[in-house]
């Protein structure tokens, strides 16, 4: 995932962010988009999605790292079958 820490007045965020594209995950967004091509000229839509998730810190990042670890890992089949399912409802339409 890519990763970036963003800090305002009042509060710090740790976030993490990948790409969906033609069934799976990526990192590299000019990859993303050769994926998104390849699925566009073999027929299959061009569709794909961002995954962000954040969590707030105060000083040190590890406990926010730590719940983003344990959020991802409980939640990413869930997340999966979403996106899964949103790109079968839009091609079947």
């Amino acid at each position: 995932m890519i990763e970036a820490k963003l800090r305002g007045r009042s509060t710090s965020l740790l976030v993490w962010r990948w790409y969906w594209v033609d069934g799976r995950y990526v990192v590299d967004p000019y990859w993303a988009k050769l994926l998104q091509a390849k699925s566009r000229l073999l027929g299959r839509g061009d569709d794909g999605a961002v995954v962000i998730v954040y969590a707030p810190y105060d000083d040190w990042p590890q406990a926010a790292e730590q719940a983003l670890k344990d959020f991802v890992g409980a939640m990413l089949p869930a997340i999966t079958r979403s996106l899964a399912y949103a790109r079968r409802t839009q091609t079947s339409s």
